[in-house]
């Protein structure tokens, strides 16, 4: 459950592009899948992408996201994505060696996980497209949402 303060920032995050600066364990994650949250409920079709500076974050954040947004979600049909179903979400983690799960590609992930700089290579390889993802960039104890193409603002999170 958050706490007040997060909810106040969550709230002023989802207006506009924002920087999150809280020492460590006071809740920057937890906003920024609040944040998630809303925006997969908002646009089924499109995917988060969610940007971190160290390799064991990628993991450590895959987790944490993986316990706080539990249940099913309204996502594209992986067989039809002209279609919305209700369904367990699937997040990839792109590093190193290790990219995608489950065999699928990364447009069949509802949130992606990476290191900004293998992201980087991704986008100069053609492997990753901006246009269909939202984007959360997280390190060194900041985060900061940026989505130049979303729909509309956000104005809750579910």
């Amino acid at each position: 459950m958050p706490r007040g303060y997060q909810v106040e920032l969550f709230e002023k995050c989802h207006s506009t592009d924002s920087i999150i600066f809280l020492p460590t364990g006071t809740g920057k994650t937890l906003c920024a899948t609040m944040l998630i949250s809303y925006m997969l409920k908002q646009n089924p079709k499109r995917s988060v992408l969610f940007l971190v500076d160290k390799v064991l974050l990628v993991f450590q954040q895959k987790k944490y996201i993986e316990g706080q947004l539990k249940g099913k979600f309204l996502r594209f049909d992986l067989n039809d994505s002209d279609k919305n179903v209700d369904r367990e979400l699937i997040i990839a983690c792109v590093c190193g060696g290790v990219v995608g799960t489950q065999d699928k590609p990364l447009w069949m992930h509802d949130i992606i996980i990476s290191t900004a700089a293998f992201c980087l290579n991704m986008i100069n390889q053609n492997v990753l497209r901006c246009t269909w993802a939202y984007c959360f960039p997280c390190w060194r104890g900041n985060t900061r949402r940026y989505d130049k193409n979303a729909a509309q603002p956000l104005s809750e999170y579910g």
